[in-house]
This record gives structure tokens, sequence and C-alpha cells, in this order.
């Protein structure tokens, strides 16, 4: 599987935005592993988006 930087950082952020949705649900947080899973990814999937980010 194969992503472009830019996919990646929309990915992430997707993911981040999210996680921030369910965190203000008052009915309970959603761990991370299970929103991931919502969204139809894996934890491997998410491993190996990981590795095309970089930090400056």
């Amino acid at each position: 599987m194969s992503f472009g930087k830019n996919q990646c950082i929309e990915d992430f952020e997707n993911i981040r935005l999210l996680k921030l949705v369910e965190e203000r649900d008052t009915s309970g947080i959603t761990t991370f592993e299970s929103l991931v899973a919502e969204d139809g990814f894996s934890m491997e999937e998410i491993e190996e988006l990981a590795k095309c980010v970089e930090f400056d």
C-alpha cells in the first residue's frame, strides 16, 4: 500500500478530528483502536501511515 505525503497528512488530521469529536461526546470516550476500526482502518495500516510522517 503506497500513500502520498499529502494523503498521509490528511488521513492523520481526519483521525485527530474524529477523536476530538468522540472525546467531546458526553456519552463516553471511544478508544483510539475502536475509532480506527470504525473508520475501516486496521492498526497495521495506521502504523504504515505513521512511517511516512516527517517532523521538522
